[in-house]
Order: C-alpha cells, then structure tokens, then sequence
C-alpha cells in the first residue's frame, strides 16, 4: 500500500499537489454544522491515522445527532485503499 500510494502521489504532479495543497489551506471550518446534520451518517476513523486521530473523529461523532462511529484497527489514514473492502461492508 506504501509503494501505491507513492505511486499515486508521483502520477498527480506537482501543479495538482499545489492546488489540492492550497485548497486545504483555505476549505471551510464545517465544525459549526455538525449539530445540524440530520440525515444518517457513518463516521470512520482509523486506528493508526497520524493525521485525523480518532479523538477527532469521537468529537465529530459526539456533535453529529445519531451518528455511528466505527473506528477499523490496524489501519492508517488511506482506509479506502487499504481496508476497501471492509469499508465498503459498512454500507450495506
């Protein structure tokens, strides 16, 4: 999974990168709406994320009325490549 994500990283290109870069950068705050979301909603977390740990995503969950927290072990911040299939269970 490391050497396909490098792989995938190396075929974006750099103007790509800089634009996805800045949009980070400047995205919106969507932390005030969580309490107004109304439909149903799944929030996933991974165990091994260094760069949205799961105490966020207990915080997302604790704000969105209803939701449902499924956290996946052994697993990094790329879960839809490297736990798609389990992902994709969670739905059905």
């Amino acid at each position: 999974q490391v050497q396909h994500t490098l792989t995938m990283a190396d075929e974006v290109g750099d103007t790509r990168l800089d634009r996805q870069l800045q949009l980070q950068a400047t995205r919106v705050d969507f932390w005030p709406g969580l309490a107004d979301i109304s439909c149903p909603t799944l929030v996933v977390a991974a165990r091994e994320d260094a760069l949205c740990p799961v105490a966020k995503h207990e915080d997302m969950h604790g704000k969105i009325p209803g939701s449902r927290l499924v956290i996946l072990e052994n697993c990094g911040h790329l879960s839809p490549i490297e736990r798609p299939g389990e992902l994709l269970n969670l739905w059905g």
